[in-house]
């Protein structure tokens, strides 16, 4: 993936730590996402046949953990 998002030139920081809240207060826990691309939308790389309800949930909690509007 690395190699794809550079040679297309998208922006994206691989595995590293973003803050997380809870009801507005922060909490000790960081969140290590696979990739966020153009800062804003985060990536989840899945090594399944297909998506299952679970996989959708864990990128919505990160999604509303991280404050970031866009994920995959």
């Amino acid at each position: 993936m690395f190699r794809l998002f550079a040679d297309r030139g998208i922006p994206f920081a691989a595995f590293q730590p973003i803050a997380m809240t809870y009801k507005g207060s922060p909490l000790r826990r960081r969140y290590q996402p696979d990739f966020v691309c153009f800062e804003k939308i985060i990536v989840e790389l899945k090594a399944v046949r297909s998506l299952a309800p679970e996989h959708r949930a864990q990128v919505l909690d990160y999604l509303r953990a991280t404050g970031m509007r866009l994920g995959l």
